[in-house]
């Protein structure tokens, strides 16, 4: 296969306190990205700390977010990876959860390593930030957390493919993740919210 991005995977938003949360990804290439949000006035809760995939410990590839509120977000990355059908896990550091959701993504063929392109928290509609770092042609993944409740919450980016999208989990928490094709040095990924004053992590 070229390369590009292979079969993908959700856990599909929810507020059940099991932890950790868990779903199976079958994995048809090389690399596996999964993408977190979170939603707690626990800090904890927001604190997603870890992620693996078949066992195997992710590293993470973006900084995780926590606007301090109510929502966070992460991204961790897998190198090299099983094949096949196999279970992700993420975690916090409270080991309970209240509102979260998530999903995965496999890398067919791509080159090693993973670059942090960017994160951001804020409080604004229509949140944004820019990935930097990048080459053309590079696959670009991105994920919101937000507290926005009016409104659905979706990807602006040009070329953007969604994922996920989860509205008002628990009538609160939004999740949408995506990827797309850089075609320079740098973008933004960015979203169309109109929950201008909820606060949002990237």
């Amino acid at each position: 296969m070229a390369f590009g991005v292979g079969n993908t995977s959700t856990l599909p938003g929810n507020a059940v306190n099991t932890a950790p949360k868990t779903w199976s990804h079958n994995n048809n290439g090389g690399k596996v990205v999964v993408l977190f949000g979170g939603g707690s006035s626990n800090a904890n809760e927001r604190d997603i700390n870890t992620a693996s995939y078949n066992a195997v410990s992710m590293g993470t590839r973006a900084a995780f977010q926590d606007d301090g509120g109510w929502s966070s977000a992460a991204i961790f990355a897998l190198d090299t990876a099983t094949s096949g059908a196999n279970t992700v896990s993420v975690n916090n550091a409270e080991n309970q959860w209240n509102q979260n959701g998530g999903c995965a993504l496999s890398i067919v063929d791509g080159a090693s390593g993973f670059v942090n392109g960017g994160n951001a928290t804020g409080n604004t509609a229509n949140p944004s930030t820019s990935a930097t770092g990048i080459q053309s042609g590079d696959i670009v993944c991105a994920i919101l957390s937000s507290d926005a409740q009016a409104g659905n919450t979706e990807p602006s980016t040009s070329g953007a493919v969604e994922i996920q999208d989860e509205e008002d989990i628990s009538s609160d928490l939004d999740i949408n993740a995506f990827y797309a094709v850089a075609t320079g040095t740098s973008m933004t990924v960015s979203w169309t919210s109109s929950g201008s004053g909820s606060n949002w992590s990237i």
